[in-house]
Formats: structure tokens, C-alpha cells, sequence
């Protein structure tokens, strides 16, 4: 029996003494030439084993050669597998997947962060639905200081001042870094003009410049908020500080000298102010500055070409100018060139109460009464400053007009709560208006009370003295009379002082008199009372 061997081909056992492998077909025995491959023949050898494949066969069962290509499937697929490294698939899919994870990512993000999802929002101009996220989130997180931020900007984006104030308010208390939000705060309050917007400006300022005091600008704003809540001392020592941080500009020395002059301290004022005034030549607000520091110290004439020069410059504070003007042309007895200034500035600013006030000033004092009783009117009807002293003017008018009862009115209007000088005022115009009307018990109890709320206001001692003489009490009648002269200038033609010292000595007289001139001293004394 004949060894049996491997077939080269496919590695199985097979009879050496065959031409062919009985299980592949291919030759074993040395072959003299491989016949060439004819297109008519039936069939043809594989050419790379020389098994017999048939015409047609596109692989050969042998040895698996693709007879199109010359290559076998083996070879193929591992070429295929070699272009394709496990470095570029490995790459490929890590690719892919941090795509598909950075994808993931901004979703959760934009899920898991409101402000980003607001801020996303408010891009697309829905800032209801950014306000709701913020507000839901604060509700939980409201120390989230970038939460608070953006809510201002949402609220100041759409004009709402307050709650803008109050976020950046605590978005910079959380954040004391975020200088933008101490700006934004401070903007914010100033649309609040009332005393609680001042001070809440003032408080974020403060917490600024303890953050940064060589922060000038905030030192700026800060001194400017102080003089606008009274605090002339705390004014100037802020705008010093910002001096001291930047250096002296024409508007640090403008503000500084109207903060030295609001402390009266003059001399200092006008040193800033005449700096400011050679920094900046002409600057209508510096003028203005300069007529007001001029009008406080006395000196009315330079009061005036200062003031006249800011109206010239058109400047931003011309409108105060002219108003100013026309208190030193009522000061002045020019009552025509007053009314024409004050209306000049209400034509700048009609709510320009303090021209409004003096005008109406004006209009009474040159007998223009029912235009004044109008003006009056209008303004007693308002909640503004001068509301109290209108009402008092419009009792006096129509006092004037012998109508106590339209007087009375106008007094019972007043809502405030007055004392000193000005509750003295009220007083007395309220007794004369009792007398008036002939309740003389009401009249003297409004005496007593103007009496003790300021002893020093002269017209309650002559109305109290003429009342005193109509009751028969001459001795207090005269006592009274002869104080008010005391504090009256005697050579003011409007005290009345040579008509009252006259009646003091007919009254002293006539307690002097013999006793038939009685009848001639009481009807003497009806007829002044």
C-alpha cells in the first residue's frame, strides 16, 4: 500500500499515486505545461491551482481564486480588513460618540441651567418665558448671584425700574465683584425719585467704593447722591475722594463747589467753582452754579450776570437759572420782570413747581388776584411742597374778597402736618378767618396756638393785639401791638409800622382821656378794629 500523502493544495490526505487530489481536484504530479484557456472549450484549469473548473465559474472550488481577478477571497477580505485599521475604526467610533455626547451635553445643560435657558430665551425675544425660569429658580436658589443678574437686565430690558433695582441690588451684595450690576443698580433706583431710591443708591455706592475706593466714578456717583439727599458734609467728602482718585476735572470741580456751597462753606465753593469756570470758559452750569453761590452770600448784582450768563449758554441748568432769576427780581420788588422770568422757566419745565409757586407770588402782588387765586387753585389742589402755603395764599385772597368762607376751605384742604413759623402762619390766617366770621372765641384760641408755636412771628402779635382792643382788653391789646413793632423793620412800607404806632397812641391816649371823651374812644377804636 502506497504512503499516503498531504495534498499542497488543501492539506488533506490523498493517494500520491493519483494525477489528481480526490478532494480538490488539484495535480498532484508535475504537469509539462498548463494548456491555455480557450473561451470555446467546455471547461479550463484554475490558474492558480490548475484545478478543472467548468466555463462560467467565477470562483474556483479548489483553492478559492477568484478566476476574474487572479485573487484569492482569503486575500481579498484581509486587504479589505488592512485599509480599514483598528486605529481609524477605534477613531471613527469614538468620533461618533462624542457628538453624539456633546449633544447630550448642551441638552442637559440648557435643562439643568435656567440662566442659560433665559438668556437662550431672552436671544429669541421671549422674555415672559425667561422671567417665569428665573423667577421659579430664584424661588428655590435666590442666592445665585448670575440668576439675579440677568434677571435685572430681563426687567431693565423691558422698562421695569424696580424689580430691576432690586435684583442687581443683590446680585451685586452677592457678588461685590460685579461692578456692572453696582452700575445698573444705582441707573435703576435713579428712576425712583423718591427719598427710598436715593438712599438705596447710596447704600449700593457705598458697598462699591468699600470694594474699590480708588474707584473714582463711583466716588462721583456717590457724592452726587449725597448732595441730592441733604448730606452736603458726605458730598464733599466723596467728590474729594474722587479727586484725590482721578484727578480735579471742570465736573468734579463743579459738583465739589456746589457741595462746598450747599455746607456754606463759600469761600471754598467759589475757589472750585471759578476753577471749574477757567477749566471749561463759558460752561453755562458753572455760571448757574456760581449766580446761586453769589444769590446765597448777598451779592445780588453778581448773582444776576452770572445767572443771565448760564440763560445765554443755554445751558442744561438755564431753566433753574431763570428761576433763580426771577426770586432775586421778587426780591428786588420787581414783580412784572418776575412774572415774565418764572414763566419763561415754566415754558422750559412745566412742572417746575417752584416757579409755578412764585408766580402765583407775583400775580397777588401786583393785584392780579383772580388769575393768582386761579394759579393758587392749581397748585393746593397737588401734593407738591408747596401745596400748605398755596392753600394760605388762596385764604388770604379771599379774605380779601370778603368771602371767610371760601377761606376756610381752602385752610381745612391742608393735609400737612405744620409747626414753627409756618404753623404760626397757618394759625393766625385761621383766626382772622374766625373773626371774620364772627366766631371770636375760635379766632382767639387760633391766636394763642400761632403764639406758641413760634413767639417770634410778628403778624400773630398784631392780629392777636387788634382782637385784644375789639374785646375792650387794651392794655394786652397795646402789649401785643407794640411786640409786633418790636420785630418789624419800622422802615419796611409793608409792616404797616407808622399806621400801627399810630393806634398804639391813640389807645394810650385814650386810657388817658377824662372820662366824657369815653364815647369818642370807643368809637375811636371800633372803627380801627
Amino acid at each position: 500500500m502506497a504512503t499516503m500523502i498531504n495534498c499542497p493544495y488543501c492539506g488533506k490526505l490523498t493517494d500520491p499515486q493519483l494525477d489528481s487530489c480526490v478532494h480538490c481536484g488539484g495535480f498532484l504530479k508535475k504537469q509539462s505545461a498548463r494548456p491555455q484557456r480557450k473561451s470555446s472549450a467546455p471547461s479550463q484549469t484554475c490558474p492558480s491551482c490548475g484545478a478543472l473548473v467548468r466555463d462560467g465559474d467565477i470562483i474556483c472550488v479548489a483553492c478559492g481564486t477568484n478566476l476574474l481577478t487572479g485573487q484569492k477571497i482569503a486575500e481579498e477580505r484581509k486587504k479589505t480588513v488592512e485599509t480599514r485599521s483598528p486605529t481609524t475604526l477605534i477613531v471613527s467610533i469614538v468620533a461618533a460618540a462624542v457628538i453624539v455626547l456633546l449633544g447630550g451635553i448642551v441638552i442637559f445643560l440648557l435643562t439643568r441651567d435656567p440662566v442659560a435657558r433665559a438668556q437662550k430665551l431672552s436671544a429669541a425675544g421671549r422674555t415672559t418665558e425667561a422671567l417665569s425660569i428665573l423667577e421659579t429658580h430664584l424661588a428655590k436658589k435666590p442666592e445665585d448671584p448670575r440668576a439675579q443678574f440677568e434677571l435685572g437686565k430681563l426687567h431693565w430690558s423691558i422698562g421695569d425700574y424696580d424689580p430691576a433695582a432690586k435684583a442687581f441690588t443683590e446680585a451685586n451684595r452677592l457678588d461685590p465683584k460685579n461692578r456692572e450690576a453696582g452700575i445698573y443698580a444705582v441707573l435703576s433706583h435713579a428712576e425712583n425719585k423718591t427719598g427710598a431710591g436715593r438712599s438705596s443708591q447710596i447704600a449700593v455706592l457705598e458697598n462699591m467704593v468699600k470694594q474699590d475706593p480708588a474707584d473714582a466714578e463711583a466716588q462721583y456717583l456717590l457724592g452726587l447722591a449725597r448732595g441730592a439727599s441733604g448730606d452736603y458734609v458726605g458730598q464733599v467728602d466723596a467728590l474729594q475722594q474722587a479727586s484725590r482718585s482721578s484727578g480735579a476735572t471742570a465736573a468734579l470741580q463743579e459738583a465739589l463747589g456746589v457741595g462746598l456751597a450747599l455746607d456754606k462753606q463759600y469761600p471754598a465753593a467759589e475757589s472750585e467753582l471759578q476753577a471749574a469756570l477757567k477749566a471749561s470758559p463759558g460752561d453755562g452750569d458753572v455760571l448757574a452754579a456760581l449766580g446761586t453761590l453769589s444769590s446765597l452770600r448777598g451779592d445780588d448784582q453778581a448773582a444776576g450776570e452770572y445767572l443771565r450768563g448760564a440763560v445765554k449758554a443755554q445751558s442744561i441748568v438755564g431753566q433753574e437759572a431763570l428761576t433763580r432769576l426771577g426770586l432775586l427780581a421778587i426780591e428786588e420788588g420787581k414783580y412784572p420782570e418776575a412774572r415774565e422770568l418764572l414763566g419763561q422757566a415754566l415754558q422750559a419745565r412745566a412742572d417746575d413747581r417752584v416757579a409755578q409757586y412764585f408766580r402765583a407770588v407775583c400775580l397777588a402782588r401786583m393785584r392780579a388776584t383772580e388769575q393768582a387765586i386761579a394759579a393758587f387753585e392749581e397748585i393746593s389742589a397737588g401734593q407738591g411742597p408747596f401745596a400748605a402755603k398755596a392753600s394760605i395764599h388762596l385764604a388770604r385772597l379771599y379774605l380779601a374778597q370778603q368771602t371767610p368762607d371760601r377761606g376756610l376751605e381752602a385752610i381745612n384742604r391742608i393735609t400737612a402736618s405744620l409747626d414753627g413759623t409756618a404753623g404760626a402762619e397757618l394759625e393766625t390766617v385761621r383766626g382772622r378767618i374766625h373773626q371774620a366770621m364772627g366766631e371770636i372765641e375760635s379766632a382767639q384760641d387760633a391766636f394763642r396756638k400761632a403764639g406758641q408755636m413760634d413767639a417770634s412771628y410778628p403778624p400773630v402779635h398784631l392780629e392777636n393785639g387788634i382782637l385784644q382792643v375789639s374785646r375792650g382788653n387794651v392794655a394786652e391789646g397795646i402789649r401785643e401791638l407794640e411786640r409786633y413793632l418790636e420785630l418789624v423793620n419800622p422802615e419796611d412800607p409793608e409792616s404797616g409800622a407808622k399806621e400801627v404806632q399810630g393806634l398804639i397812641n391813640q389807645l394810650k391816649q385814650s386810657a388817658q382821656a377824662p372820662a366824657g371823651a369815653t364815647a369818642a374812644s370807643r368809637e375811636t377804636q371800633g372803627g380801627v378794629s
